[in-house]
């Protein structure tokens, strides 16, 4: 069944529709696939919101990133940029959990948990930063 971004935006699903789009996200699809964006248009974004955390706008960084997550939330890159952006503005146990949700997506990584272990040692969470840190 063929959905138009259009109908999707303006609400003019069929209920057959809605319930196959339910279904498509259901089983692990994505905007970034549904719309058929290529990986260099998603890196494009990413490169917008990593220029603005590197200006310190962190508000458009945040918006950039976020709008990562909407098109593809199983990219653990994106996860840690969100992270890094609630790390910056000291939202420490928010940049915390983007942290440990992208160790789900890609538990490979050592450079997450040393993320959270600062924002726990930031919020004076001695104890977790050290649990953090062990895992490294």
């Amino acid at each position: 069944m063929k959905i138009k971004l259009a109908d999707i935006s303006e609400g003019r699903l069929s209920p057959e529709q809605s319930e196959s789009l339910q279904k498509y996200f259901e089983s692990g699809g994505t905007w970034q696939d549904l719309l058929k964006l290529e990986t260099d248009d998603v890196e494009e974004v990413y490169a917008i919101g990593h220029g603005h955390y590197a200006d310190g706008d962190f508000e458009k960084a945040l918006a950039a990133f976020s709008a990562l997550i909407q098109l593809n939330p199983y990219a653990a890159k994106h996860w840690i940029a969100i992270g890094a952006t609630l790390q910056a503005q000291e939202m420490y146990s928010d940049a915390m959990a983007a942290y440990e949700l992208s160790l789900t997506l890609d538990e490979e990584r050592a450079a997450p948990l040393f993320y959270c272990a600062q924002c726990a040692y930031a919020l004076g969470e001695k104890e977790h930063c050290s649990n953090f840190l062990k895992q490294v």
